[in-house]
């Protein structure tokens, strides 16, 4: 399963409001979160992000080394 895919679900399902498809939606967050904790990407991005790319000010190298960074990270996905 796809990193970004399981992210872009996450948003369309939390904007649910009818009651029967809460429990539904819950139980399916529930797989999506332990999928995403299991595999550990999350934290490998935001490791990757935060050591290789550094302090992020606007305006900064930094700055435009991490959009280009999300960008690959993106495409790759």
């Amino acid at each position: 399963m796809n990193k970004y895919i399981v992210v872009m679900y996450f948003l369309c399902i939390s904007f649910s409001t009818n009651g029967q498809t809460y429990k539904a939606d819950s139980a399916t967050m529930r797989r999506i979160s332990n999928y995403i904790l299991t595999n550990y990407y999350g934290y490998k991005d935001l490791y990757d992000l935060c050591k290789n790319i550094g302090h992020r000010l606007t305006g900064s190298p930094q700055a435009a080394a991490a959009v280009s960074w999300g960008e690959n990270a993106l495409r790759e996905a």
